[in-house]
Parts: C-alpha cells; sequence; structure tokens
C-alpha cells in the first residue's frame, strides 16, 4: 500500500498536536498513526556499517528501502534491497510495530516467531522532525548486548543509527541507514 504524499505530509503535521504519553525522559512521543505515516514511503539511500572482520574499517552499500503499513498486524514491513557489489543484490525484510502508545516497539524478522523488543527511551527535541531512541537488550556479533537505535524522520530524510554497548562498555557505532524519499 502505497500512502499519498498528501496524506503522509498531513499526518506529520497532526503529529504536532496529537502525541503519544510521556517517554522516558518526560517528551511526548508521536501518536502511532503520525510515526508510522512518517515512515511510509520508497527510500534510497546508503547502509554504513562496521565491518567485524576488520575492525577499524567501514562499509558503504547503495540501499533501497520500502516500507508500507501491514494493517492486520498493525505494523510496518520494511523491504531492503542492498546492493553488494557487481551482480550481488541482496534482500531483506523486517517487521516494526510500535504499541498503541509508542512506548515500546517490535522490530525484527517477519518470518521469526521472536523479534527484538525495544522501549522508547528518549524523544529528544521539539516537533519536527520526530526523533525516537529505543533501546533494549540482544546480542552483537555473537555477543550479550544493548542496543540503542535512533530514528530521526523528517518529510523527505530517514536516519537510523544502530549503537551497540557490551556490559559495562560505551555505546559504539554499529550502522546507520541515511535514506532520502523517491
Amino acid at each position: 500500500m502505497n500512502l499519498p504524499f498528501r496524506w503522509l505530509s498531513l499526518s506529520v503535521l497532526v503529529w504536532s498536536t496529537h502525541t503519544s504519553p510521556v517517554a522516558t525522559n518526560g517528551r511526548a512521543a508521536p501518536s502511532r498513526a503520525a510515526l508510522y505515516a512518517a515512515l511510509a514511503g520508497q527510500w534510497t539511500g546508503t547502509l554504513e556499517y562496521r565491518d567485524y572482520s576488520r575492525p577499524d574499517t567501514r562499509v558503504t552499500l547503495p540501499t533501497k528501502l520500502s516500507i508500507v503499513y501491514v494493517p492486520d498486524s498493525v505494523a510496518m514491513l520494511m523491504h531492503y534491497v542492498y546492493d553488494d557489489g557487481p551482480g550481488k543484490i541482496v534482500e531483506d525484510d523486517d517487521k516494526f510495530a510500535a504499541n498503541a502508545s509508542v512506548t515500546s516497539v517490535s522490530w525484527g524478522d517477519p518470518k521469526s516467531p521472536s523479534a527484538q523488543q525495544f522501549s522508547v527511551r528518549d524523544v529528544p527535541g521539539a516537533k519536527s522532525p520526530i526523533a525516537l531512541v529505543l533501546q533494549g537488550e540482544g546480542r552483537d556479533n555473537d555477543k550479550p548486548a544493548t542496543i540503542r537505535e535512533t530514528f530521526t524522520i523528517s518529510r523527505d530524510t530517514l536516519r537510523i543509527l544502530k549503537e551497540t554497548r557490551e556490559t559495562g562498555g560505551a555505546f559504539a557505532f554499529r550502522h546507520e541507514y541515511v535514506m532520502h524519499r523517491r
């Protein structure tokens, strides 16, 4: 389902007056409808990630991302297409589901019975762009880790920064999507 741009713009505008309950830092999160409307669409840009086989190396891949609403599961389906070199196209899917009050998010493989669980830890800034900081416990490089995902969504730009922290350590860059609306 491709949402018309006018509806998307209106939904983002409505976010400034229709918000969900307060996140842990005291600021209100956007409503689920406004968050989903801001995410929905066709995006193109890059994925930059830390290469664990060469710790000081970052790799950048051209990436396309399609995000559509799935009404029966009240979630967003995220379909990624990565250009991983000559003749090597990689595709992946995620299901992103915020609870009604946007205080928690389930995010992961739609075919898996379990997804990464996050709590909304912060809602930085004022009204625009939409920004959310999610945090949850999981695994990174086959080790237990705290995972922090920072979403920044404006009308034409989507940034998703993933940082991880081993127990007792500091958060470190894992990967970042920088996407522009097609």
